[in-house]
């Protein structure tokens, strides 16, 4: 079978970090076709580095083009309405977090998914780590869950992927790099989070919202994997001008788990940690920075066995989740199987994080 033919929608950190360089490695089933980016000068320097012919602005004539099988959208913000575009053109699309800020928009992509002979896979990258499936299969095991926490400890991102080979340029416009206010009336995003909250927000709520959608959606389809669907916000709380979160959320058959998104001012040092407790056992999980290509996830397993305390450490794999994501995204573009995470889930993720939100704007009030 002849590679599938992708376009690729937004060239920034995490496409020049990880799926432009695994696209090009497993040429045998991705040919990059085309690219789209707001920066000229970044269309032109990705587009010379790898080889790519057709070089668009616009992600519509992207999308337009008959030389286009199947496209990645890796650019900021809301999503749904290209995800729209893309399925009704026939295209599979591999869609990075979020896919929308509102229920509603998540609604209108499950219909269109529902409607159309193309497949969406969500880009939810940490969902395709070894280390994931082998903690579901190591709780299963166990009698009872008691607690569970999930933190994220996170330096500003640029920090964390300095020493990358990473190319921005200043003729990216400030409102896709982020240098204008959140608050702009040119941000189409201020209106959906007023439909949210039921308010206008102002400059820390608006960062909250961000914060939750932008950075706590990792956390929270790890736990729905983990733990179960549906889960019951207790509570949800801000601080530091939205950039920190913490909420307390219950699961299914009574399971509490304590989740937080802590911005680490200063401190180069990207911690992800998942502490499980249920009856005489304990479960630590550490996952290293996205940014660090197949840097394994380990998690240790402390259980009694008879009077000792005994630790068993694992390593489930070497192997890179957005190179195993992007090995999946072709089994569905050959129809070999389908999405293992889609606009349903996307649906069940953008109302809990938005119930978060409503909570979070109650308690800043």
């Amino acid at each position: 079978m002849p590679p599938i033919r992708v376009g690729v929608i937004g060239c920034g950190a995490i496409a020049q970090i990880m799926h432009l360089p695994y696209l090009r490695e497993l040429d045998d089933r991705f040919e990059i076709t085309a690219i789209c980016d707001l920066s000229p000068s970044l269309l032109a320097y990705i587009g010379d580095r790898y080889a790519v012919p057709r070089r668009y602005r616009d992600h519509h004539e992207l999308i337009a083009d008959p030389g286009v099988d199947a496209v990645l959208i890796l650019s900021g913000g809301d999503h749904a309405s290209v995800v729209i575009e893309a399925l009704r053109a026939g295209r599979h699309v591999l869609c990075e977090k979020p896919l929308t800020y509102t229920v509603a928009n998540a609604r209108a992509v499950a219909a269109a998914q529902a409607e159309c002979s193309a497949r969406l896979l969500m880009g939810y990258s940490v969902a395709f780590d070894p280390a994931v499936e082998a903690i579901r299969g190591e709780l299963a095991g166990w009698e009872r869950l008691d607690y569970v926490s999930l933190q994220i400890c996170n330096p500003e991102n640029t920090a964390t992927y300095a020493h990358l080979d990473v190319r921005s340029f200043p003729d990216t416009p400030d409102w896709a790099r982020g240098a204008t206010s959140l608050l702009d009336d040119s941000n189409p995003v201020m209106g959906q989070i007023e439909s949210v909250i039921g308010s206008t927000p102002d400059a820390a709520m608006a960062q909250a919202f961000f914060t939750l959608h932008g950075s706590c959606i990792h956390e929270t389809y790890t736990l729905r994997l983990l733990l179960g669907e549906e889960p019951e916000i207790i509570d949800a709380r801000a601080w530091d001008q939205g950039r920190c979160v913490a909420m307390t959320v219950r699961y299914p058959d009574e399971v509490v788990v304590q989740q937080s998104w802590i911005f680490n001012h200063g401190l180069i040092d990207y911690r992800q940690a998942l502490v499980v407790v249920g009856g005489s056992k304990r479960l630590e999980a550490h996952w290293p920075s996205p940014y660090h290509p197949s840097a394994p996830t380990r998690f240790q397993v402390r259980e009694m066995q008879d009077e000792a305390v005994i630790a068993r450490t694992v390593q489930a794999s070497y192997e890179e989740s957005f190179k195993l994501e992007l090995l999946h995204f072709h089994d569905v573009c050959c129809g070999r199987a389908q999405p293992l995470h889609n606009a349903r889930h996307a649906v069940l993720d953008t109302a809990h994080l938005n119930r978060a939100a409503q909570l979070v704007h109650q308690n800043m009030v």
